[in-house]
């Protein structure tokens, strides 16, 4: 499992670090749609942040994409690196492929490796692995064939295709199905026992790790990965459905003013009050009820702003544009947002900080809103 946080680590290394490293060969396109057509391609490397990302024709480089949607149905010579809510691969990859996504489907061959962190994933029977295969996610079910190894920590997952290599995964339930043919050993950490189709082969040995009596635990990096995800996705649906709202709060979040801390010291410390005082009179019960549910609702769209903030902020900070609000800083300020709270004291207190002030901003954009 080392090794496999290790290429976690280096997948979302290669997300952040590349994106802010074009070269002159390289084609970088943004927009609430960014697409290669068929009649047209990329000498090079390609960068694409949108809502939706398609690339249908030729790349003769790597492939980079953040967006809601990413849909690759052309060939990329290279590597693919994709994150985002949806990310579908129906075009052959050169090289390795790196996603971190809420969904992944892989129907098309890649000839290297594969390192998927995801809520579902799903490798059709069209699609090739010829390299090893990483998978971090809830659910996954790999159905075409897999040239190297299958590592994983994975809640349930389904193989039902050839491995040429092992299988070493921890995991809830483990599945092998009627096309299942494992060249090596399956090694396995769970609380239940292998479900093995009849006609499942596996040539090597199959050894079960008896050390779990219950589920098991996620481990704190899968914690992460989680709150990350979660956190993508809130964002995502955030921007797609009202990016203006959010971006005006990040910018009166990033202002040189003190109205947003009056703001958020006054909500965060004020509606909570005001809703016992409410809620203990018989009179005012529905009212302070409604206030709480006010005020979750605040603080959860605070939290989601928060990342938006710190996406927006870094991109000042490292001389990026940031004239208008796009996925790529608001993915780089999730993953920001969910790092803070490891760096001891000063992680903590920043997040916290930057916290307040967007509450402040949320609160603002609201009596804004309702003065209108």
């Amino acid at each position: 499992m080392n090794y496999v946080c290790k290429q976690v680590v280096v997948a979302l290394a290669f997300l952040l670090v590349l994106p802010l490293s074009v070269s002159a060969e390289t084609v970088l396109r943004t927009g609430e749609s960014v697409s290669i057509t068929n009649d047209s391609g990329v000498v090079g490397d390609f960068y694409g942040a949108g809502n939706v990302v398609t690339v249908s024709g030729l790349i003769e480089g790597d492939f980079v994409s953040l967006s809601g949607r990413t849909t690759h149905n052309g060939q990329v010579s290279g590597d693919l690196l994709a994150a985002g809510a949806t990310v579908d691969i129906h075009g052959a990859v050169g090289d390795d492929v790196r996603i971190v996504a809420g969904e992944a489907i892989i129907a098309d061959a890649i000839s290297g490796d594969l390192v998927v962190l995801a809520g579902t994933v799903k490798i059709l029977s069209t699609a090739t692995i010829e390299g090893d295969v990483f998978i971090y996610a809830q659910d996954a079910e790999i159905a075409g064939p897999v040239g190297g190894t299958v590592f994983g920590n994975i809640r349930n997952i389904r193989i039902d295709s050839p491995v040429g290599g092992d299988v070493s995964v921890h995991t809830g339930q483990l599945v092998l199905g009627e096309n299942a043919d494992v060249s090596g050993s399956v090694t396995y950490t769970s609380a239940h026992l292998l479900e093995r189709s009849p006609n499942a082969v596996v040539s090597g040995e199959v050894l079960r790790n008896d050390s779990a009596s219950a589920d098991p635990e996620e481990s704190p990096l899968q914690n992460y990965i989680y709150v990350a995800l979660m956190l993508i996705f809130a964002a995502l649906i955030w921007y797609l459905l009202s990016r203006q709202t959010l971006h005006s709060v990040v910018q009166t979040a990033l202002e040189y003013s003190p109205r947003p801390i009056l703001y958020g010291l006054t909500a965060l410390i004020g509606l909570p009050v005001l809703a016992m005082v409410l809620i203990t009179s018989m009179l005012g019960m529905a009212v302070g009820t409604f206030i709480v549910i006010i005020y979750i609702g605040l603080l959860l769209l605070s939290v989601i702003a928060t990342a938006a903030t710190l996406g927006v902020g870094a991109f000042k900070i490292l001389n990026q544009p940031t004239k208008n609000l796009t996925v790529m800083p608001l993915l780089f300020g999730c993953i920001i947002a969910v790092a803070l709270p490891i760096i001891p004291i000063v992680g903590p207190l920043v997040l916290v900080c930057v916290f307040l002030v967007t509450f402040g901003a949320v609160v603002e954009r609201l009596v804004t809103l309702l003065r209108k």
